[in-house]
């Protein structure tokens, strides 16, 4: 990997959108300029990326919550970083920072864009997993919107990733029965690791008879990351005023020029007296620290599991990202930069 200079530094570009499947050869590695730094900013070096899902949703050239990445970009996408320099009296050389300006390796940035990071005595990684972006979601949409009380029955799908593995245990800890569904015999198990009093494999298993045995009487908080097909047969099986949690839509991902239709269930909404909500931490903010401060207290008390899948080097992250949208990858993928 070349030297980074104070006037250029490396990143990962756009190059081509993918059509279905994310691959390494969409991206390009480059050299981008550093600009000079300026009164009210900070000059940044990434410790680690955060490659998630949602990205998945930047590559496409449609109108979303967040902007599109076009080709010649730098991809965008999470980052935590360590000042190198500043002109800002908000932060000062070694400060731990996060930001949204994505895959290089430095970046001159305003300093009211950044967050600063809290260390303690966990590693920092864990500042952009479970008290990060990952544990604070995890929370939030599930005691938000889910309203999980004792006794209830709660369906999570994705449950090995980064942000069900959580809400499994964080409804556990609120004292509710819970099901995982996972893609694998070994995500299954690492599910009932956790907590799950019941996992289904959605690949192998029949989905709708399998939630009708695990949940006889309903379900009454469906936390839902993937849509499709697993998300209409887990609506056939809503309790009395249940509560859906649309978290994210990773089928949709997987099948982008495909039309957001299938079957309605407006029926069953109305039947059930059911909630159905879409969650952005946005909505949140005023949540956050209350969230961070239990999720931190659970953490240091060893209460809460979280798997990191680390990959070494910046020249990763292509790759990490066609990992996590093909389902390869299990737990908070990070890449760490050299």
């Amino acid at each position: 990997m070349s030297t980074v200079t104070q006037t250029d530094c490396l990143a990962w570009k756009l190059v081509s959108r993918p059509a279905a499947d994310v691959r390494a050869d969409h991206f390009e590695l480059a050299k981008v300029d550093l600009p000079e730094l300026q009164d009210g900013e900070v000059l940044v070096k990434a410790r680690y990326l955060s490659i998630e899902p949602l990205l998945r949703g930047r590559l496409m050239d449609r109108s979303s919550y967040a902007a599109a990445v076009h080709p010649g970009e730098v991809m965008t996408g999470r980052a935590l970083s360590e000042v190198v320099a500043s002109r800002s009296e908000q932060f000062k050389s070694g400060d731990i920072v996060e930001h949204w300006l994505g895959w290089r390796e430095q970046a001159v940035v305003n300093a009211n864009e950044l967050r600063a990071v809290e260390t303690g005595p966990w590693p920092i990684s864990a500042s952009l997993g479970v008290l990060g972006s990952s544990g604070l979601s995890a929370y939030l949409a599930l005691t938000e919107i889910g309203q999980p009380q004792p006794g209830d029955t709660v369906l999570v799908t994705a449950a090995s990733g980064a942000v069900g593995a959580l809400v499994v245990q964080i409804a556990k800890k609120l004292g509710c029965r819970v099901i995982g569904v996972a893609g694998s015999p070994e995500k299954c198990r690492f599910v009932t690791s956790i907590g799950a009093d019941a996992t289904i494999n959605y690949k192998t298993d029949d989905v709708e008879s399998a939630i009708q045995q695990a949940a006889p009487d309903g379900i009454n908080v469906f936390f839902d990351s993937v849509g499709g097909t697993i998300h209409d047969a887990a609506m056939s099986h809503l309790a009395l005023h249940a509560r859906v949690v649309v978290f994210g839509t990773m089928d949709f991902y997987a099948n982008p020029d495909r039309p957001d239709t299938g079957p309605r269930h407006l029926r069953t909404i109305l039947v059930k007296r059911a909630m159905l909500r879409g969650f952005l931490i946005r909505d949140f903010e005023d949540k956050v620290p209350e969230a961070l401060s239990r999720l931190a207290a659970w953490w240091r008390e060893g209460e809460l599991t979280a798997r990191e899948d680390i990959r070494k080097g910046f020249e990763k992250a292509p790759q990490a990202l066609a990992d996590v949208i093909a389902g390869r990858a299990q737990g908070k993928v990070l890449v760490e930069v050299n």
